[in-house]
């Protein structure tokens, strides 16, 4: 492994540096939504219909959403709830999303620089802490939400993981990513190191807010 030099940083800042921090793409609703929802504003909410995959798939009722004008209508209109719960906002009714990992989708949209975007293809622009789950999993903490990395992208983030600041070659860190206490593993994003967190996937939805299974609120 090399040794720390105070060239890190810059070597950081060489891969993944992509011209400054900027600001996440927030979620735009349709127009059309919102003249809905002030036209009908208390349709009841449904539960139990749509859920996101682990792959970023939208399902309903456990069936993947081919069409792909469908899967863009929910995401233009996927939003975060009060309570931590994601929704799809359907003309005047909110769809309560269950989620199987976390509300967003990672995704490795390029290398070099490395640059990332969410299941919806939002930029992802800002990140703040990093995590690995004990299933072995990359989760980003957004502004937006919590964001898992697709399994098979793994690979492709190898490259931006430093150990103790420096580069180490792939056996290196697969090694590091298995004893994670013992290491100091973090991503090179955007000219600065983000530690890598241990953390229990079930501990997730606490530990970065939101719900994974949202139910409606009993009345009375």
């Amino acid at each position: 492994m090399q040794r720390a030099t105070a060239d890190g940083a810059a070597l950081c800042k060489d891969i993944s540096a992509n011209g400054g921090r900027g600001v996440d793409y927030p979620v735009r609703m349709d127009i059309s939504v919102q003249r809905a929802i002030e036209q009908w504003p208390n349709v009841p909410d449904v539960y139990g219909w749509l859920s996101l995959d682990r792959k970023g798939r939208w399902l309903l009722r456990g069936e993947a959403i081919a069409n792909p004008k469908v899967s863009a209508f929910i995401g233009r209109n996927y939003l975060r709830q009060d309570d931590g719960g994601y929704a799809f906002q359907n003309g005047p009714q909110k769809v309560h999303v269950a989620l199987e990992t976390t509300p967003w989708v990672a995704q490795v949209s390029a290398e070099e620089p490395l640059a990332l975007q969410d299941h919806t293809g939002q930029p992802i622009t800002e990140v703040s802490s990093v995590w690995l789950t004990d299933t072995g999993q990359v989760v980003l903490a957004m502004e937006r939400g919590a964001a898992m990395l697709q399994d098979q992208d793994l690979v492709l983030l190898l490259p931006h993981l430093r150990i103790g600041g420096v580069v180490a070659d792939e056996d290196q860190l697969l090694a590091a990513l298995e004893d994670l206490a013992g290491a100091q593993v973090a991503l090179c994003w955007q000219g600065q190191l983000l530690p890598l967190q241990a953390v229990a996937d079930a501990a997730l939805p606490q530990q970065l807010g939101f719900v994974r299974k949202p139910v409606a609120a009993r009345s009375g």
